[in-house]
């Protein structure tokens, strides 16, 4: 549940041991805005590639816990979509309205 919560909505649900209630706590990269496109490496199951309309480009190496942005060389920073190559983990494609 961690897992798929952090992956596909930037949250982590913790269950809060007195009460048996959840607490939501925010694993996303953050920025503002929301997230345009996010994508799990074909090539390590704890790596995540999010798109984002404001901040761009993130990468995350720890199955969410962490972001890093990777913007360098991006003329716009909303990538729409996301492609990791399927043979080279070194290689991903992006897709932005400004190409």
């Amino acid at each position: 549940m961690r897992f798929v919560a952090a992956w596909c909505l930037g949250f982590s649900v913790l269950w809060s041991a007195g009460t048996g209630r959840p607490t939501w706590r925010n694993l996303g990269p953050g920025g503002g805005g929301w997230i345009a496109s996010i994508c799990a490496s074909p090539h390590d199951l704890n790596e995540l590639f999010v798109g984002c309309d404001i901040g761009g480009f993130y990468r995350s190496t720890d199955g969410g816990q962490s972001y890093r942005i990777y913007n360098t060389g991006l003329r716009g920073y909303c990538p729409q979509r996301i492609a990791p190559h399927p043979r080279d983990p070194n290689v991903i494609y992006l897709g932005c309205q400004s190409g």
